[in-house]
């Protein structure tokens, strides 16, 4: 789940706004106020994590929003030519979010605390266009300047059973400090440099609590994201730790263990161009052999040295001083001096939580995220399939709806049900029908296969009535459809993003789409509504009082403004425990109170003027 959500100089955003969100976050204000700058800044974020050229730092345009230049993005007052965003997830464990329990809450508090967080602040900034080449390429690329990433994770083996604090930070690496770690390095080791000289990213990986690390090395990104680390390794280090792998792995034959000794000896150095063992090596391995009764090692090649590897070890897997020994003995005759390398950073401890939490950002934003835009699509006869391969991808014009309706109507999910105020078990098409008919737009859907391909929505308004085509119905159940289907059909853990939910709704079921909104966070799921619905926001105030903290926690609520300059602000609503609006700002669903006062002011005069006639 998002639970903060960070922008400094994109569009009418210019001073930086750490916005913190709830499972339910709705934002309401005046139009071109910088509502929806905000939902299209995460799907920018998502719409460049899902997009397979890696070495884009940001994504402008493509499938989610189309943003045209960086300088199109880049606020207008920007002091220069620099956007910010940063986000916080919350609520994953070993890169997986949690599954909410049978109350609707995602997590206990013990659970949470424990939960992984991951805390990300990125900075971008334009491309300076060369005489020599086109500016249309040049404006529509965004420079990665800076990274910062702050990664709370569960208690570690190395953090001493405490929270495990990491920091990543990562900026574009001097020539100096490329030098000194090419310094040295033999030329097949290059390879390992993710990007040409002058063109690479220092990261620097730290940790913070009972136990503290440090370490530098060049990085590999996945737009915004770290993916390799690439440092100086010492061979002998390394050799290690691949036979502790390797010894780790019952069962393994003696050609594997062969190829194994092979690579890691041969990288160290130590077996020569016939695959004999040096010497010392295997002085060595008798000497620890003979004291330990081990077995014979019977010849100087590595297959020999694999097969009594193998007896030797499967006898050992308890006693680790003797295995040390072993481990010691094959790597120790050279010294690290004379191997200067480069590799990844596999077995650093600090590595593997920060890969962890780097990939359960990608997975979030690249496959996590479902969008239902405001302009959703006309009643149609016949409706296709999604391209996207995600089975609940409605599109987000909602063109999909039928079709994902259809594939997937029998398909068991959890929802809250409106009716009994519980979370329950049942089938899509059941769910959906209940919620229609609580919000009042239909009795019962269905979809019929249509030509191919396509699917057709069918609908009957009345209990009594007979189904008929989606287009012969009021044009308000084909704007809910999509988002029922959406929201039901999502996984849990998915983070929906709907604009203008209550176009084309009576009052009625807009105010109810509150209640659908509520359910939705109960079952684990997370939404950011942009609305212009008075009636909508008061329903979730209902909620609040009728429910108590649980929504209150689960519910926020910000009005947007521009001030006089032209910058968005973002006001939080303060609810009270009895409903009441305790900050009512100035255009916050103020027109209609303002109507009532012409009415009637308008009334007396009327009066005054039949009295005096």
């Amino acid at each position: 789940m998002i639970t903060r959500w960070t922008l400094e100089n994109f569009k009418p955003i210019r001073e930086r706004l750490d916005l913190l969100t709830a499972p339910l976050t709705v934002l309401a204000g005046l139009n071109s106020s910088g509502k929806s700058s905000f939902l299209q800044s995460i799907l920018l974020i998502a719409q460049t994590l899902a997009n397979q050229k890696l070495d884009e730092p940001l994504v402008l345009n493509g499938s989610l929003v189309r943003f045209g230049t960086f300088q199109d993005v880049c606020n207008d007052r920007a002091s220069e030519p620099r956007i910010r965003i940063g986000f916080t997830l919350a609520g994953a464990s070993n890169g997986h979010a949690s599954a909410p329990s049978k109350s609707g809450r995602s997590a206990s508090d013990s659970d949470a605390s424990r939960a992984l967080s991951i805390g990300m602040d990125v900075q971008f900034q334009g491309v300076a266009p060369k005489e020599e080449e086109g500016h249309g390429l040049q404006a529509v690329r965004a420079v990665l300047s800076n990274v910062e990433m702050t990664v709370v994770s569960p208690s570690q083996p190395w953090s001493e059973g405490t929270e495990a604090r990491l920091s990543v930070s990562i900026k574009h690496a001097t020539v100096d400090e490329e030098s000194k770690l090419i310094s040295g390095v033999a030329k097949d080791f290059l390879r390992y440099v993710p990007y040409p000289l002058g063109q690479n990213y220092m990261a620097r990986v730290s940790s913070a609590g009972a136990s503290s690390f440090d370490t530098t090395a060049l990085v590999q990104l996945a737009h915004i994201v770290p993916r390799r680390y690439i440092q100086r390794i010492d061979p002998l280090r390394l050799a290690r730790y691949e036979l502790r792998r390797l010894v780790s792995r019952l069962g393994v034959t003696s050609a594997y263990a062969s190829r194994s000794l092979l690579r890691v000896l041969g990288t160290a150095g130590l077996v020569d161009e016939a695959g004999n063992v040096s010497e010392a090596t295997r002085d060595s391995i008798s000497a620890i052999a003979a004291e330990y009764s081990l077995g014979t090692l019977k010849g100087p090649n590595v297959q020999d040295l694999a097969e009594w590897f193998i007896r030797a070890t499967r006898g050992i897997q308890s006693r680790k001083e003797v295995f040390g020994l072993i481990s010691a003995a094959l790597t120790s005759p050279k010294s690290s001096e004379e191997l200067c390398q480069l590799g990844e950073s596999a077995d650093s401890p600090l590595i593997l939580p920060v890969d962890q939490a780097a990939q359960h950002v990608i997975n979030v934003f690249s496959s996590a995220i479902r969008y239902l835009g405001p302009l959703r699509a006309e009643p149609q006869a016949i409706q296709s399939y999604s391209p996207s391969g995600q089975p609940d991808d409605v599109g987000p014009r909602g063109e999909y709806a039928a079709a994902v309706y259809g594939s997937n109507r029998k398909q068991q999910i959890r929802w809250w049900n409106p009716a009994s105020q519980q979370i329950e078990f049942a089938a899509l098409e059941d769910a959906t029908d209940a919620w229609l008919q609580y919000l009042g737009v239909a009795d019962h859907v269905s979809t019929h296969e249509a030509a191919m391909p396509g699917v057709s929505w069918m609908v009957r308004s009345t209990s009594k009535g007979r189904e008929r085509p989606l287009q012969a119905v009021g044009v308000g159940v084909s704007q809910v459809l999509p988002i029922v289907v959406a929201g039901l059909l999502a996984p849990e853990g998915t983070i929906l993003i709907m604009e203008q939910p209550e176009l084309h709704l009576h009052e009625r079921p807009q105010s109810r789409l509150g209640d659908f909104f509520y359910g939705l966070t109960r079952v684990g799921k997370q939404v950011f509504i942009e609305t212009h619905s008075a009636v909508l926001i008061s329903q979730l105030r209902y909620l609040m009082v009728k429910h108590g903290q649980e929504a209150r926690d689960a519910i926020a609520v910000y009005f947007v403004e521009q001030d006089e300059q032209g910058d968005a602000r973002f006001e939080p609503i303060s609810i009270s425990k009895g409903g009441a609006i305790e900050n009512w700002p100035d255009g916050f669903f103020d027109e209609s109170f303002r109507q009532e006062d012409r009415i009637t002011q308008e009334g007396i005069r009327a009066r005054g003027k039949r009295a005096n006639a």
